[in-house]
């Protein structure tokens, strides 16, 4: 290691030579001071510290525009009238902003693809609606026993729509796998679908038909087109079974509390979400030796008078859920 002094307007300063040279390098390198070092190590880390925070940085989603002009709206290439034109926009447009904006014009989105610079005064900033409600969420097919009398079956799930039917206790429904808020979605065996208030149901193991004939089904009084037609059943309805089968005909809950026989000919047991309670038993299926008579088939002989399930005059009112 050498020191030579260098003469700087009448003041001797030391420069510190090392003669330890890098592999491949020629000549002598200056030692760079301790403090200077450390002033350009500090600078180099807050330079790195603020690249840091800004790439974790939040960046507020752009704006959308609609465009005021009644005649619309020419766009450009770039922020001025200077710059080519590169589209028009009908009046009332919404577009989405990029965030960039240069004097008066702003930069959006075409609704076909790529950006434009729009005059600002013809464009109106768009304030974000409500946030979407959200959907009941799918819950799995399931049946349910209804846990106390009176309890009213309804058009939706609030405790001010329209009563369908009163239940029973002890009466089977067949859910569609629908929840909202304290409410399950059952199937009407009449038509369409109705809203029970969550708890007073229980799920059980029951298993559930959907209805697979065309137009329908005849539910009966008993195993066999012998007895007496109780009602009939269109095509996709869910059922919830007592368990029973005889001679290839199921027996059924019908949203009304009574209970028929149909043929498992124009049934299909459906996968069931049952939660903690027992595997489902396999799925019932006809007797061979026993074939469905065809005045049973539906195509043949629908009854559109078959029995309404018609809500009392007077329903029950039940609890409102949570309370």
């Amino acid at each position: 290691m050498r020191v030579r002094t260098i003469d700087h307007g009448g003041l001797m300063r030391p420069i510190v030579i090392s003669t330890a040279l890098a592999a491949g390098l020629a000549g002598s390198a200056l030692t760079v001071p301790a403090a200077v070092a450390a002033s350009h190590t500090v600078a180099a880390s807050r330079t790195v510290a603020s690249r840091t925070v800004a790439s974790h940085a939040v960046v507020a989603p752009a704006p959308s525009f609609k465009v005021n002009a009644k005649s619309g709206l020419k766009v450009r290439s770039g922020p001025g009238s200077k710059y080519k034109e590169s589209g028009s926009l009908r009046f009332g447009t919404v577009v989405a902003g990029t965030g960039k904006t240069s004097g008066s014009w702003t930069q959006i989105r075409m609704p076909k693809g790529g950006v434009a610079w729009a005059p600002s005064m013809y464009l109106t900033m768009v304030k974000p609606g409500p946030p979407p409600k959200p959907k009941p969420k799918p819950t799995g097919v399931a049946a349910f026993k209804v846990t106390r009398a009176g309890v009213n079956l309804r058009t939706a799930p609030n405790t001010q729509a329209k009563v369908i039917n009163v239940l029973r206790a002890g009466g089977l429904l067949a859910s569609t796998g629908q929840v909202a808020k304290g409410w399950t979605q059952v199937s009407v065996s009449a038509g369409g679908v109705g809203w029970v208030a969550a708890q007073y149901l229980a799920k059980t193991t029951n298993p559930v038909y959907r209805v697979v004939g065309s137009p329908g089904v005849n539910v009966r009084a008993g195993a066999g087109v012998k007895f007496k037609q109780i009602a009939f059943v269109k095509t996709a309805i869910l059922l919830p079974g007592t368990g029973t089968v005889q001679s290839g005909w199921a027996q059924l809950n019908l949203s009304n509390g009574l209970t028929g026989f149909a043929s498992r000919r124009y049934l299909s047991q459906t996968v069931q979400d049952r939660g903690d309670a027992a595997a489902p038993a396999p799925a019932a299926t006809p007797d061979p030796a026993s074939t469905p008579d065809p005045a049973d088939c539906p195509e043949d002989a629908p009854n559109p008078n078959a029995p309404a399930e018609e809500p009392p005059a007077q329903p029950a009112t039940e609890v409102a859920p949570g309370s």
